[in-house]
């Protein structure tokens, strides 16, 4: 496909959203191949509280609806349901990772919506390389056939990375999710791209999010001891990227005596447009989301949510950043910690972790883009579950 010039764009959330923003409701469910995310249109029979409802696309791309009753659901434990749903996705060895819309409506090739769309997918992906924060955000064309959408680079990738990411979203964004959605989310692992008709950058709602499992276990028997190891390093990563980064982003490394977990990688990210403060909460968001809303197993060996608003990552034992880490545990402290509020993880086996008692901890690299490492070939959505956002 050809890549026509970038056209000028209306941006979107030039300064930093604030805590007085809007909220926008959206329901997400789940397919078997893309996450497939819907907003308000109800089902032939609404699911009662012990149903849940889902959608799995069949070969053609058509829509097929299910219900899981409540007892047939609270017989099977959750390692069997994940385990059922996990032998109906492929192997991810290709990107992106699509979440898609179905109710969103689609639109023809040669369109005026896929022209906008298209070409603001080229000018965001200039400008989002081009940022500090590796950030974009903006909106073309006028109604009925308005685009909204943004770039979001991890931090730490180069220009040229991030420009590469945003070429690979022009090319995949009209096929990832089957035919042409209006509203699709695609997640490339240095980068996460969300284009819709509908305006969410209004909201500082994390909407779109694509949960992602590395698809094993580490190999230690000492749960406990690796659930307390990822949830200081999360919350510590989390307090870096709010607290003492420009960028809101940082990346974070564990290191322990546990062959099964001796080296744990992780990763905290916002949208450029975002103030601190609503950056930690959407941060917080995910973090007490971890083991609950996306019931990740707390013995995985790799799991991350992108979204439109924040991004967390964590993987054992190879980095999938570049440069040494900004925050690394455990570290000598200089003096005894503060008492502060714990950040919990609900789900865990450990106790929470307070991100103040890590703020001692931290150690700052001062160069973080040296060297890379990509993580691709193993990552699988984690499309278990009926999110709320």
């Amino acid at each position: 496909m050809g890549m026509p010039p970038a056209l000028s764009l209306h941006p979107i959330g030039a300064t930093r959203m604030s805590e007085g923003a809007g909220m926008l409701a959206s329901k997400n469910m789940y397919a078997s191949h893309v996450c497939s995310e819907r907003r308000s249109k109800p089902l032939a029979a609404a699911p009662s509280p012990g149903n849940r409802s889902h959608i799995v696309m069949d070969g053609a791309g058509r829509e097929q609806r299910f219900l899981d009753g409540g007892e047939r659901h609270r017989a099977q434990t959750r390692q069997d349901y994940l385990t059922l749903l996990f032998l109906a996705l492929p192997l991810a060895a290709a990107q992106p990772w699509p979440r898609c819309d179905p109710s969103s409506g689609n639109y023809s090739a040669g369109s005026a919506y896929e022209t906008n769309l298209l070409n603001l997918v080229l000018t965001l992906r200039q400008d989002a390389s081009s940022s500090a924060s590796r950030f974009a955000s903006g909106t073309l064309g006028a109604a009925p056939d308005t685009v909204y959408g943004l770039v979001l680079c991890r931090g730490d990738v180069t220009a040229s990375e991030c420009l590469d990411c945003g070429t690979s979203a022009y090319e995949k964004a009209t096929t990832a999710c089957g035919r042409r959605i209006r509203d699709v989310a695609l997640c490339f692992n240095p980068c996460y791209v969300r284009l819709s008709d509908n305006n969410f950058l209004a909201s500082a709602n994390n909407s779109g999010e694509i949960p992602l499992i590395g698809g094993t276990s580490i190999s230690s028997s000492d749960v406990a001891g690796y659930d307390r190891a990822l949830t200081g390093l999360l919350n510590a990563t989390v307090h870096y990227a709010v607290d003492n980064s420009t960028q809101l982003f940082a990346t974070g490394q564990w290191v322990g005596p546990d062959p099964g977990f001796s080296h744990i990688y992780s990763a905290a990210q916002c949208a450029g447009d975002l103030s601190p403060a609503l950056c930690r909460s959407c941060l917080q968001g995910l973090l007490r989301g971890w083991f609950t809303k996306f019931r990740f197993l707390p013995n995985g060996d790799g799991s991350r949510v992108a979204g439109s608003r924040c991004t967390l990552r964590s993987e054992v034992g190879k980095t999938f950043f570049n440069g040494a880490a900004m925050v690394q545990l455990p570290a000598k402290a200089a003096a005894p910690p503060p008492a502060a509020t714990a950040v919990p993880v609900p789900g865990t086996t450990g106790a929470p972790v307070s991100a103040d008692v890590n703020k001692i901890a931290l150690m700052v690299v001062a160069k973080p883009f040296a060297g890379s490492s990509s993580g691709v070939g193993r990552w699988k959505q984690n499309c278990s579950l009926v999110v709320e956002n």
